[in-house]
């Protein structure tokens, strides 16, 4: 190939690309699990002021969507328990 070619600019910026692509999916893996934490945190402190429903709301929003990680584990359990909530 030539220097400059343009098929090799490609393959740069494919690779580039993919850089790009697994920095954000690890940024977003991040960001759901501090939000996790947040909403556990949450559930946590609504439970010791007594406000169980608002609790369990807390923690409902710890369901995992649709094709993405279930997070929830012994400590969403512990808490989930607490409100008067069954198993997972």
């Amino acid at each position: 190939r030539r220097a400059g070619d343009p098929a090799e600019g490609a393959l740069a910026e494919s690779g580039s690309l993919q850089e790009v692509r697994r920095t954000a999916a690890a940024a977003l893996e991040e960001a759901e699990q501090a939000l996790y934490l947040s909403r556990l945190l949450w559930a946590q402190t609504e439970l010791e002021t007594g406000a169980v429903d608002a609790a369990r709301e807390w923690l409902a929003r710890c369901l995992p969507s649709l094709g993405r990680p279930d997070r929830r584990g012994p400590e969403w359990a512990d808490l989930w328990r607490r409100c008067g909530g069954e198993e997972k």
